[in-house]
């Protein structure tokens, strides 16, 4: 079933819909119950390697489970993903949006010609197609320095004009906080495209540990939508080592999760009510 009427709905209400990683139960608790106390849609997301990790079927399963429990929408997003195949895939378990990023050893009309294939397939399934380049340098994941790059306006127009998305992801130097090489903000960028393209929603990569205002910037250059993933990874793994050093005689993991996904919550709400203005 087509999701693209909650993308366009925050679009028009000049809000943003906070896209969440997730890689356990956990973490899919923690959105569903706050996305549904705020009444207020998520995006559920993946990275190829955490689809891998729960498995796309198997993940797109308990997601529809729990918003049928706790009776709010959402989005199941893939995110950053340059293999047609494991798209398709994705798209076939009732993944409703996928993030087409082709960039590495390509050329810009390579990425374009890919590109252009995933929104086949996306439209095929009647998904939303997210396009990204070079947003996010792999080596982000493994904590060294790196350059981290801004959107290309000549060719996002040029991308736009040819491929159609659905929505434009635009790097501006949103990287989470505690990568310490953060730059000023490239907000001219956001307002650039929109000039341009008035009705194409945007969104942005590194929206943990930034400031509010910057949150509360994009969102009023017609950013709807913002990744939230190392703000809970921090929440989970902090959380779970101090309950493993507080209480060493424990060992039911439902017990040590529980509290885990109490501080899971603290974060999903606080980014539901800035995003959503609730």
């Amino acid at each position: 079933m087509s999701k693209k009427h909650i993308l366009q709905k925050a679009f028009l209400e000049k809000e943003a819909i906070p896209a969440f990683n997730v890689s356990s139960l956990e973490v899919l608790q923690a959105i569903f119950k706050k996305s549904s106390e705020l009444n207020y849609p998520v995006f559920i997301e993946t990275s190829r390697w955490e689809a891998e990790h729960i498995t796309p079927e198997l993940l797109s399963d308990i997601c529809m489970s729990l918003s049928k429990t706790y009776n709010i929408d959402y989005i199941l997003h893939l995110d950053r993903a340059w293999d047609l195949e494991f798209i398709e895939r994705c798209l076939k378990a009732w993944y409703n949006s996928i993030s087409a990023e082709f960039w590495k050893d390509k050329t810009l009309d390579e990425i374009i010609e890919l590109s252009k294939k995933a929104r086949v397939l996306t439209d095929k399934y009647d998904a939303i197609l997210e396009w990204v380049m070079e947003v996010v340098p792999i080596v982000y994941y493994e904590n060294k320095e790196s350059e981290i790059h801004t959107t290309d306006l000549n060719f996002a127009l040029k991308f736009i004009e040819e491929v159609k998305p659905d929505m434009l992801c635009v790097a501006i130097w949103t990287q989470s906080w505690w990568m310490k090489n953060i730059k000023e903000i490239r907000y001219d960028i956001l307002e650039d495209i929109a000039k341009v393209y008035p009705n194409l929603p945007l969104m942005i990569h590194g929206g943990s540990f930034i400031d509010e205002e910057i949150i509360k910037k994009v969102i009023s250059l017609w950013v709807s939508k913002i990744n939230i993933n190392a703000e809970l990874r921090y929440a989970y793994s902090n959380k779970l080592k101090a309950n493993l050093k507080a209480k060493p005689e424990e060992y039911a993991p439902y017990r040590l999760l529980d509290w885990v996904k109490e501080e899971l919550e603290k974060v999903v709400e606080g980014k539901i009510r800035l995003m959503g203005r609730i």
